[in-house]
């Protein structure tokens, strides 16, 4: 395999991708920030296509999915031979479509922090996997071979799995954010005089658990859960829910808690604004 990659979005998880990669392979970047258009590198003959582009919340707490849609079909039909990693967080109907366009198809999904994007991108432990298995082990091995990503697992799954488990890690995560903001309340009434730090050093002991997501407030100084995915992902995951007729009343209850909390505070942050999330 040729070692020409394209990366289309280059926001958080398309900039760490390209910070991460070895110098000897060729890259280019498409953004409109830099002006490219996808069309602009028919000679350039990509092997690997990374799709990094957003997939905002609409109003109604669905995904706008026309740019991925857009960017992967004309992705597609000017390169015809390349493997499409789609990176952008996606429920399993919409690839489900896009693969049945292209067999060369692979969801990569990322579990980043916009605060520490690449350090997080090349520390994770794993790597998910979704489409053949050919492409699949195709995409595995560059990231393996020509970047400094450090994963010592490859889980190979259907597209749809591959997606599923990308919305149940953040949605689990955020429901443990809002138990621990629960237990932070309930530690604060109480008046306990030991830090709280204390407490969740203790809780975390426990393997099962973990010591993650478990600070209130949380890495954006606040309290309950923001940014740009867990608000994007649990609204998205319910109303997935919804279509399939089944009503997943914990993370709805969850996320009436936090938006209580998050609406009280004047201002979205940065990154809330430009995926159009709304407390309310």
């Amino acid at each position: 395999m040729k070692n020409r990659i394209l990366i289309v979005g280059h926001g958080f998880v398309g900039s760490a991708l390209e910070k991460s990669l070895h110098d000897s392979v060729e890259r280019k970047i498409v953004d409109p920030k830099y002006k490219t258009d996808v069309s602009d590198f028919i000679s350039f003959n990509p092997s690997l296509i990374f799709i990094c582009v957003p997939t905002p919340s609409k109003s109604n707490g669905s995904i706008d999915t026309s740019i991925l849609e857009e960017v992967t079909k004309k992705c597609i039909n000017l390169y015809p031979k390349s493997i499409f990693v789609i990176k952008s967080t996606c429920l399993p109907n919409i690839l489900v479509d896009l693969k049945n366009l292209s067999k060369n198809i692979v969801h990569n999904p990322e579990f980043l922090t916009e605060k520490n994007a690449y350090n997080d991108f090349i520390s994770s432990t794993f790597q998910i996997f979704g489409g053949n298995k050919e492409s699949c082990v195709c995409v595995s091995n560059f990231l393996t071979d020509h970047t400094k990503c450090e994963f010592s697992e490859s889980y190979y799954v259907s597209i749809e799995v591959s997606s599923l488990i990308k919305y149940t890690i953040n949605s689990f995560l955020a429901l443990k954010v809002i138990f621990f903001n629960q237990l932070k309340e309930l530690f604060d009434v109480l008046e306990i005089e030991e830090e709280y730090d204390n407490f969740i050093n203790g809780v975390s002991l426990d393997e099962r658990i973990g010591n993650s997501h478990m600070k209130v407030p949380g890495p954006d100084g606040r309290n309950g859960f923001g940014g740009a995915c867990f608000p994007k992902d649990t609204n998205a995951f319910i109303r997935f829910f919804s279509e399939n007729n089944i009503k997943l009343s914990t993370l709805e209850e969850a996320i009436k808690f936090n938006n209580q909390i998050r609406k009280n505070y004047s201002q979205r942050l940065g990154r809330e604004k430009e995926q159009n999330i709304d407390f309310e």
